[in-house]
């Protein structure tokens, strides 16, 4: 019964030994939550890792400034691209109808060499 009592008071001894020792960690979350707010705590983390980011990207684009310089007008050419389709047409519509062979630029008549595209050969033999 001795054995049953000391092994009482060692796990008596072990469970208020942990209770302690949560009862102070949570009055320093608690100090700590008065002290600075969840919100103030999480706007704190996103403004540091934003200007942690914003400061690598500034290193990426001084040191490969083709690159950066490449993706930007791909994405200018990906957000006009309707724009940029629509001018493009406009422009072969406008070469078309001057292209100089006084039909009205008909341009599908004749190849660029003026052979009717009837009389081309296309036979391999």
């Amino acid at each position: 019964m001795a054995d049953l009592d000391r092994q009482l008071k060692e796990d008596r001894a072990l469970r208020d030994a942990a209770r302690n020792l949560i009862t102070a960690d949570v009055g320093l979350v608690k100090g700590d939550v008065k002290e600075r707010s969840v919100g103030r705590r999480a706007a704190d983390l996103v403004s540091t890792n934003s200007r942690e980011a914003a400061h690598e990207a500034l290193g990426f684009a001084t040191q490969r400034p083709l690159l950066v310089s490449s993706i930007v007008l791909a994405l200018i050419a990906l957000f006009f691209r309707n724009a940029i389709i629509e001018t493009v047409i406009a422009w072969l519509d406008d070469d078309e109808s001057t292209d100089g062979t006084g039909d009205g630029g008909d341009a599908s008549a004749t190849d660029y060499r003026g052979t009717e595209p009837e009389e081309l050969d296309v036979s391999h033999g």
